[in-house]
């Protein structure tokens, strides 16, 4: 069995080396505090420029950043225009055919029926 003055001389010991471990690295941070400082503004500063040049060409070339923006939709929206327009006599046609086709499908009575209409209609 372990006694208790082992026990204590062992949580002693890991005490000791966490508080060695924690020193170094107070001390670390102690001598190079200015360096961690200039290390972690560095990029908020990058950042900060970054947003002043772009709102600077905002500010000037707005336009032109509209432009570039809407210019994929517009090319895209023209070309749908522009399929649509060389086809128009395509879809023209197919309504018609599935017209002629409906009509064609409906029961022999009411084809009959209709034929008598128009031809009634032309006796008249």
């Amino acid at each position: 069995m372990i006694n208790t003055k082992h026990v204590n001389f062992l949580k002693q010991i890991r005490s000791s080396i966490k508080l060695y471990s924690l020193k170094k690295q107070s001390n670390y941070y102690i001598k190079n505090k200015d360096q961690i400082l200039k290390t972690s503004v560095k990029e908020i500063t990058r950042n900060i420029e970054n947003d002043k040049i772009f709102i600077r060409t905002y500010e000037t070339d707005n336009q032109s950043l509209i432009e570039k923006g809407t210019k994929y939709n517009i090319e895209k929206l023209e070309f749908t225009r522009h399929v649509l327009e060389n086809s128009k006599n395509l879809i023209s046609g197919a309504i018609g055919e599935n017209l002629v086709v409906k009509e064609i499908k409906k029961p022999p009575v009411t084809t009959l029926f209709m034929i008598f209409i128009c031809t009634t209609m032309l006796l008249i």
